[in-house]
């Protein structure tokens, strides 16, 4: 078994896109420094459906600086009217990766993801 450094985060609809640069960045930097895979998952709030938005330039900006990988393509938030992918799942080292996805399932107004 190897071993990986998971971080589980939430972003409020209403976080500033500075905590990009102001949290994760730094605390992912400061990660690196264990030499391990590293895996991302959570709400970050920027709808990697519309690739266009503000807050997914700044999520894309992120993930390209640290050529990080994201697994999930499909919602992961769906309405009546409206689709979203809020809920990623970014790693370090997508060749360890064997499955990941979104399960359909009723028990939130997000579907989970999984890796």
């Amino acid at each position: 078994m190897k071993s990986l450094v998971l971080c589980v985060t939430y972003c409020t609809d209403d976080s500033p896109l500075s905590s990009f640069e102001e949290i994760l960045k730094p605390n992912y930097t400061q990660a690196m420094l264990l030499n391990k895979p590293i895996v991302i998952l959570g709400d970050l709030n920027c709808d990697g459906l519309k690739p266009s938005c503000t807050e997914s330039r700044a999520l894309q900006r992120f993930s390209d600086e640290f050529n990080l990988s994201q697994l999930i393509k499909s919602p992961t938030r769906i309405k009546d009217t409206t689709e979203s992918l809020l809920d990623v799942i970014l790693v370090s080292a997508p060749m360890l990766v064997r499955k990941s996805g979104v399960i359909n399932s009723p028990t939130s107004d997000h579907l989970p993801v999984f890796v």
